[in-house]
């Protein structure tokens, strides 16, 4: 009889924290082991949201369990650049399983699938070498991109969007958990109108709500003739990237 050994999976937001219960739709996330011979083992995502955490951030790097993926906040307004790093903790969300173990060396692919705000979801692969004498399995993939939701032309004229990490972590300023600054992303809205033409407006953090939300108010008026926006967001220390369309119907 084969023997089998345990995995743990992560999936860590590039630049950011585990994705759990702030992520879209964690619920969706799903990651599957595909062995040589294409049978498959799903992992379980979890544990349940209802108690799952996205991990622990911390200033101290410890060998065998923090992350080798870190927090950066750049510098800015004279302050220093900070580096933190990313812990589980007992009820961090993960994928688990256990992997059957060949009797010689054998490959397989992790695949992990990852919900979108629009359009299909987010692939993400990675190989693994299956071998007899194998204990256990533990792993962090990284997921590249920025969450670019809930586009919106309010009623005063201004248009907004929220922007997160991929794990759903917010960008503020001034806050004890304030480790992705305003400073550090290029958001703009890019607008067509009825008539063909285009303009490209920056948008800023909304300072009163504080609270991951960037807006503009336009030069023209905003739902009179606007057919659709993109948002597009940039992370500029990482590369992370995002967009999100809004169609004016």
């Amino acid at each position: 009889m084969l023997s089998t050994a345990p995995i743990t999976v992560y999936l860590q937001a590039t630049g950011g924290k585990f994705l759990g219960p702030h992520a879209f739709q964690p619920e969706n996330i799903t990651v599957i082991f595909t062995y040589d011979d294409n049978s498959t083992t799903p992992l379980s995502y979890g544990p349940p949201l209802a108690i799952a955490n996205d991990g622990f951030i911390s200033d101290n790097f410890v060998p065998g369990c923090s992350s080798s993926w870190p927090i950066i906040t750049p510098a800015v307004n004279g302050q220093p650049t900070n580096v933190n790093y990313l812990q589980p903790t007992t009820y961090t969300i993960a994928a688990t399983g256990d992997l059957v173990l060949p009797e010689v060396a054998q490959s397989g692919t992790l695949s992990a699938s990852i919900p979108l705000p629009f359009g299909a979801p987010l692939l993400l692969t990675q190989s693994l070498l299956l071998l007899p004498q194998q204990s256990a399995f533990r792993l962090i993939i990284p997921v590249p991109g920025l969450l670019v939701t809930n586009g919106s032309i309010q009623s005063d004229g201004s248009i907004c969007v929220y922007v997160t990490m991929m794990c759903g972590c917010k960008i503020t300023q001034g806050l004890p958990t304030s480790y992705w600054l305003p400073e550090d992303f290029t958001v703009n809205a890019n607008i067509l109108y009825e008539d063909g033409t285009t303009t490209t407006y920056a948008m800023s953090l909304d300072t009163t709500t504080n609270d991951s939300l960037f807006s503009v108010v336009p030069a023209t008026d905003p739902g009179v003739n606007i057919s659709n926006i993109f948002f597009t967001a940039l992370q500029n220390s990482t590369g992370n990237y995002g967009y999100l369309p809004l169609y004016n119907d």
